[in-house]
């Protein structure tokens, strides 16, 4: 009964926030799988939390130890994130936030959490605890999903509106440097473009039949000045 009272008062302390208010965010991404192209463009669009909460700090929590390698090299110069713990979530200290934002497959770990650590501080007035959810825009639904806490059914559209600003890799003129050499060290010249070919993908259906694949690699070597780099994740090749 008092974990039903503390989530129907964490939707009513939702739909009264105000978000001129909010100066500090918690994000906890807990994803139990990776793909390096949903993960690059979901990063990306942790930026829109910065505009949409008037530059409020943003704190991401990433608890998923098997990634946090690829998550280090994907955030490591994001300037729209001010800090990143690789802890368990649950070390968290929620009352130091005023906003907590979720992307779980299930979501009562954190409504359980909350109830036996927090549930006072929910409904104390002039403080309290402001907890919302993006998991059924981010993750996939595999059929074993608990989404329980508000959606941020108004960030969501926000991000929306936002759809059409182009995704970015964060990388250094360093990096930039080191990349150039590299790609001179392979043949290409000063004036010439490099085209990239991600020769895998995380399900069969996304990649392309082999022929049109020679086809189109035939089509782009006739372009002038281009040369083609392509990622063999797999190390399969292919032969025409």
């Amino acid at each position: 009964m008092l974990q039903d009272d503390v989530l129907r008062r964490l939707y009513v302390n939702y739909s009264k926030y105000n978000k001129s208010s909010i100066k500090k965010v918690l994000f906890i991404y807990e994803e139990n799988w990776f793909y390096l192209g949903d993960t690059c463009i979901f990063f990306d669009k942790l930026k829109y939390l910065k505009s949409y909460f008037n530059n409020a700090r943003i704190e991401l929590n990433l608890s998923n130890k098997k990634y946090q390698e690829k998550y280090r090299a994907l955030l490591l110069n994001n300037p729209y994130i001010n800090d990143v713990s690789y802890t368990n979530w649950r070390n968290c200290d929620f009352g130091d936030y005023d906003m907590i934002i979720c992307v779980m497959i299930n979501e009562n770990d954190l409504l359980t959490h909350i109830v036996k650590h927090y549930s006072t501080l929910v409904n104390k007035l002039g403080q309290t605890i402001i907890a919302s959810s993006l998991s059924s825009e981010v993750l996939v639904r595999n059929g074993q999903e608990v989404f329980l806490l508000p959606e941020c059914k108004d960030l969501i559209a926000f991000n929306n509106l936002m759809k059409q600003t182009p995704s970015e890799i964060f990388i250094t003129d360093d990096e930039r440097c080191k990349g150039d050499r590299w790609l001179i060290s392979k043949g290409v010249l000063p004036n010439e473009k490099v085209l990239i070919l991600v020769d895998s993908a995380s399900v069969k259906e996304k990649s392309l039949e082999v022929l049109t694949y020679f086809e189109i690699i035939s089509w782009l070597l006739q372009i002038p000045m281009v040369k083609i780099l392509i990622f063999d994740e797999k190390l399969i090749g292919k032969k025409a």
